[in-house]
Parts: structure tokens; C-alpha cells; sequence
């Protein structure tokens, strides 16, 4: 038993859980030495050896898509956010943090800004932020609010008028051709 604990003991190890612990993984039952805070631990692992203007890449752990990725409050949290709200405060609801800069480990504050999903995917190079800004069709025809035609079940995309048209032309003239040769 440790000297002036009054927990009760768990185990035949004659220790209480808390003593066991830190004997089993410090090898001592001494009061473990303070720790640095969680933006403590944060700073550390920023390099803002650049400057202000400059991006601050994140020095540790990495995610397959390049966000970096801290223990924060007791969970992990993506570190641009945390960065975000180290510097701005909370994260307004239904807003996200967008890279000005588009590198992905960034964690300057000065190169993140809360913004809707749909602005943080505009900026994007994702398929749908790139058929947003297209003005014709892949074979050449304007999108003109007269020459475009969205599916009622999927509201976020559109479609040619003149293609489809074309498509159904050439459907219609595939199955004459297919009744033709059935009845000869």
C-alpha cells in the first residue's frame, strides 16, 4: 500500500488502481510531474519558422489526406480546427475551416477562415467543384438556364438539353433499326 492513500486496494498487487498504474508504467509511486497543456503540446508541433505570411506546416502525426491530427480535449481533433480556435474562438456551427492557402498541413490561423461547406468545395478540386464552374458540355453546347436540364431527384446537378436530346434520337433510331431487322 502507498504511503497516505486511502483508496481502497483492487487486486492481490496491495496496491489501489491509481498506484498500481503508475507503478506498472513509470516504475515509481511518485506524483507523476506536471504536464504540459494540450496548446502547449500543440505549439510544439508547429513549425512557424516562416513568418506570418508563410505556411506553418504541422510537424507530427499526419493523415492519409495531409490534415494533421492532435490529442485535444481529451479526444483527436484535426489540427488546422484547433489552430482555427486556438486564434478565433469556437468554430460557428455549421461552418467549416477552409485552407486560403490550400496545403492541407497549414495550421497558419491566418490561412484558415470559417466558411460554408458549399464555398469550402467550390474552392476545392473535387469533381463536383470542377463541373460547377463549367460553361458547356463535353461536346461543346453553352449551359444557358435554357439548355440545362436538372434531375428532380438530384437537384445539385444538371445536365445538357441538346445531348439528351441527341441521346434519345439516337436510342429511338437503334430500336427502329433493331424491329427493321427482326421482321425481315
Amino acid at each position: 500500500m502507498a504511503e497516505g492513500c486511502t483508496s481502497t486496494l483492487k487486486g492481490g498487487h496491495g496496491y489501489c488502481s491509481m498506484h498500481y498504474q503508475r507503478r506498472k508504467y513509470r516504475g515509481t509511486l511518485d506524483q507523476p510531474i506536471a504536464t504540459a497543456t494540450d496548446a502547449d503540446r500543440f505549439r510544439v508541433k508547429v513549425d512557424a519558422s516562416g513568418g506570418n505570411a508563410a505556411c506553418w506546416p504541422w510537424t507530427a502525426k499526419l493523415e492519409t489526406t495531409g490534415y494533421g491530427r492532435v490529442w485535444w480535449n481529451g479526444r483527436e481533433e484535426s489540427a488546422h480546427r484547433v489552430a482555427y480556435v486556438l486564434r478565433h474562438g469556437q468554430i460557428p456551427d455549421q461552418l467549416v475551416i477552409d485552407h486560403v492557402c490550400n496545403t492541407r498541413s497549414c495550421v497558419n490561423p491566418d490561412h484558415l477562415r470559417a466558411v460554408t461547406h458549399r464555398e469550402n468545395n467550390a474552392r476545392s478540386s473535387s469533381p463536383s467543384a470542377i463541373n460547377a464552374i463549367k460553361t458547356h458540355c463535353k461536346w461543346g453546347h453553352e449551359f444557358t438556364p435554357e439548355n440545362i436540364y436538372v434531375p428532380p431527384k438530384n437537384p445539385k446537378s444538371r445536365h445538357c438539353r441538346r445531348c439528351i436530346a441527341r441521346r434519345d434520337a439516337e436510342a429511338v433510331a437503334r430500336a427502329r433499326s433493331r424491329s427493321v431487322k427482326q421482321t425481315q
